[in-house]
């Protein structure tokens, strides 16, 4: 009812593998008044499907087998072909290490590193500054 979203990509999930695209295939739409604003109930619902030790027991052997994750990545080419190549998931660091808490239950300590590492995340994406290489000449 409230969670049935939740409820969806979970099925989904047993019956396919993930894969990424360059397009949008849905959307999620917020209005006032939608019955899944009430955040406690989804939560109790998505609790009824998969009781949380269980989501955590699971993200924790999700975090475990990162490094081994294959994501297949669905794209057009110039001529008009559609292609599917798959290759590795990466993470960084700083994403590992703001999931962590959640996998024990620390969801304000992972909402914190998210904060905090998403100005290093930021700098990372635009590249590092590069230092000019000064030297000074003594005769």
């Amino acid at each position: 009812r409230l969670a049935g979203d939740w409820d969806l990509w979970r099925r989904m999930a047993r019956c396919a593998e993930y894969a990424q695209t360059d397009f949008h295939t849905a959307a999620f739409r917020r209005r006032k008044g939608q019955l899944s604003e009430n955040l406690a109930e989804y939560y109790a619902e998505i609790e009824k499907h998969l009781p949380l030790g269980e989501r955590r027991a699971r993200l924790r052997r999700l975090l475990r087998n990162m490094d081994s994750l294959e994501v297949a990545r669905i794209s057009r080419a110039a001529d008009g072909v559609w292609a599917m190549h798959v290759s590795p998931l990466k993470f960084a660091w700083y994403e590992k290490a703001a999931l962590a808490p959640a996998a024990y239950g620390m969801y304000r300590t992972t909402a914190l590193a998210r904060r905090a590492f998403r100005p290093l995340r930021d700098m990372l994406a635009q590249g590092l500054p590069r230092r000019s290489a000064q030297r000074s000449s003594t005769p």
